[in-house]
């Protein structure tokens, strides 16, 4: 059985954390320039500081929504556990990008969000293991155990 890669805590803070940093500091230096009629260059290191205090809030923020999680779910249709999935994920923001052997991949669209991260399932006997993005992975299971 292949293995879905999930990302942890600390995975999710770093990506989060470094791709908020620079846009938002320089945003703020952008907005605080205009607003105040200072030269850019004399706030972007200010502003290069506001990120990075933003990015270490935000990181956690989002470390804690979208920290990788896995669970299992049984099923007795094989069949209907796909049609579900393909209902289920769509509606969730999700498009199946892959289907190989009982795997399936499916990636975030922006509904989704930017960050969100794949969903992957994994069909294995009458065992569903769902991995991904918390947040999507604990909605995803009540969906499926509540059909």
């Amino acid at each position: 059985m292949k293995s879905a890669h999930t990302r942890g805590f600390w995975g999710t803070f770093g990506v989060t954390a470094a791709a908020s940093v620079i846009p938002f500091g320089v945003l703020w230096a952008m907005l605080y320039s205009f607003t105040r009629d200072l030269p850019f260059a004399d706030l972007l290191r200010a502003g290069i500081i506001a990120g990075l205090l933003f990015g270490l809030v935000f990181g956690f923020v989002m470390a804690f929504i979208m920290q990788g999680a896995s669970v299992d779910i049984t099923f007795s249709d094989k069949d209907r556990m796909k049609a579900q999935l393909d209902v289920a994920l769509p509606l969730m923001g999700y498009r199946l990008r892959s289907r190989d052997n009982g795997m399936m991949i499916y990636s975030p669209t922006w509904r989704a969000g930017i960050l969100a991260g794949r969903v992957t399932v994994q069909l294995e006997n009458n065992t569903a293991t769902i991995s991904g993005p918390q947040t999507y992975v604990r909605r995803l299971q009540r969906r499926l155990e509540g059909a």
